[in-house]
């Protein structure tokens, strides 16, 4: 197991002190480029990179500007257009489903994959499908032979993908990308190491360095195509399809925001506050700011992002002596370090509060930064619910059933490194998406996911309801070993 970029949080009653963890921070919106990343996207639930189709979705709206207003001359823009035609009049049709998801079928990474239908084609008929890159221009018909990006800096990389199917014709497929001035760079499907079509899903990939000379002018970074006698019908569904630099950088970042109702910007502070008025607020108060995750590359797919305290380890000052095990823990009392005050976390892909468009068909309510408990019981329609904590100012039905926010673990409470690693309840983010619910990894909306930069928010909250009070003087609440880290094998 590897560990990267170990980060302690140093935590009082009013400040998080995060000044040295941010270095690799990059400024700037989440509209800015993604072109030349480590990993570059062209379709996938944790990788940042191309943008499908951006004019057809508007984003959030509200205090998310301009964190998700689209940009209509982003130079990740690109379309996913299909072609067909042959020497006897047009042949098959490439039908897609683009974002086809199910709950019943297996994902590589969070709940959604890409699924093609290519249809029989008549005698020398030829068929298509990929992504072409935007012109720059707002016109739908803006891109042609002229737009292309130089992609030299991942000479020497591959196109990694994966795929899924059962028709044997589906070998006979050709995969690759697409130059505007040297034609298409395409190999066989099934030529490549790791294909099979056996109905379960394969990671295969394309090695560009033959191909390094014709990066500097990539019009389509990803087609799929069939032609003449080869012209067969099948279904194939991808994910995570994906370009990849040379070697295996491990690369993530986490940027300090503020949280505010009017804009979208990075913390000017190196601290985590909580702003108390008069007197302490009697219950749960999240932060003034929060954390906003980037992932730029993993050398392997079994990797996780966990955020856990180790208030018991002898560097921790002041140090947890209480007995319980299975006490929430935040921050320590630094006169009676039996006493804690707890924190909570929660993670989501809207910067909140979140005005939702009310629509029940897609589950867009209203999302906020108010805390309630559940004590747990039945609820009509959906069952047992666990015992729990939950945005409560969400006008969302049956909202008790959800619970986003998690309380902050120990360390100390599991009996092994293993079993930290291997525990669900604390990661903040993996393969299978952000944890957006208590029993299940929900990924990306389809906007947060390809439209935008992939960048979910950590939120931290602290219950001051359970603070000290002495009779005389004051105390203070302490914690220098939040962690926040990644981990890969």
């Amino acid at each position: 197991m590897q560990i990267k970029n170990l980060l302690l949080l140093s935590l009082s009653i009013v400040a998080i002190s995060v000044a040295p963890l941010f270095a690799q921070s990059i400024a700037g919106s989440t509209q800015t480029s993604n072109f030349g990343n480590n990993i570059y996207s062209l379709y996938s639930e944790n990788f940042n990179g191309i943008k499908i189709d951006l004019h057809l979705w508007s984003g959030q709206t509200n205090n998310g500007t301009p964190t998700q207003t689209p940009n209509l001359n982003d130079i990740d823009r690109v379309r996913l257009i299909e072609w067909n035609g042959g020497t006897a009049g047009w042949g098959a049709v490439s039908e897609r489903g683009d974002l086809e998801y199910s709950n019943n079928e297996e994902k590589v990474e969070g709940n959604k994959f890409f699924r093609v239908n290519f249809l029989q084609a008549v005698t020398n008929g030829w068929a298509g499908w990929g992504f072409i890159f935007k012109d720059g221009t707002t016109a739908d018909n803006g891109y042609g032979n002229n737009t292309y990006r130089d992609m030299s800096a991942y000479a020497n990389g591959k196109i990694e993908f994966w795929v899924r199917t059962s028709a044997t014709s589906s070998q006979y497929f050709q995969v690759g990308f697409q130059t505007s001035s040297n034609g298409d760079k395409l190999v066989t499907l099934g030529s490549l190491s790791g294909f099979v079509m056996d109905g379960k899903w394969h990671k295969v990939s394309i090695d560009l360095t033959p191909y390094n000379s014709f990066l500097n002018n990539v019009k389509m970074p990803f087609i799929m195509t069939m032609s003449g006698a080869n012209a067969y019908s099948a279904i194939l569904d991808l994910d995570q399809i994906v370009w990849k630099k040379a070697g295996n950088a491990v690369s993530w970042d986490a940027k300090l925001m503020v949280v505010s109702t009017a804009v979208y910007q990075e913390s000017s502070s190196s601290e985590i506050t909580w702003t108390l008025t008069n007197a302490m607020p009697n219950g749960w108060k999240a932060a003034d700011q929060y954390l906003e995750l980037t992932l730029d590359c993993i050398p392997n797919d079994n990797w996780g992002i966990q955020i856990f305290s180790d208030t018991k380890a002898a560097y921790a000052n002041p140090k947890y002596t209480g007995a319980s095990t299975d006490t929430a823990f935040g921050l320590v009392n630094t006169d009676d370090t039996t006493k804690m005050i707890p924190l909570a976390w929660r993670v989501t892909d809207k910067v909140l509060p979140y005005t939702g468009t009310g629509n029940s068909s897609i589950g867009d309510y209203n999302q906020t930064l108010e805390i309630g408990f559940y004590s747990g019981g039945n609820i009509s329609g959906i069952g047992t619910v666990n015992a729990g904590l939950y945005d409560s100012g969400s006008p969302a039905p049956n909202k008790e059933a959800y619970h986003p926010w998690f309380y902050l673990k120990d360390k100390s409470q599991y009996a092994s490194d293993a079993a930290l690693e291997a525990e669900d309840y604390i990661r903040v983010w993996d393969k299978r998406g952000f944890h957006a619910s208590p029993d299940s990894y929900w990924g990306m909306s389809a906007g947060a996911m390809i439209n935008f930069k992939i960048a979910p928010k950590l939120y931290l909250a602290a219950d001051f309801s359970k603070a000290f009070a002495p009779a005389t003087g004051s105390t203070t609440y302490k914690n220098n070993a939040i962690i926040l880290r990644l981990f890969y094998e």
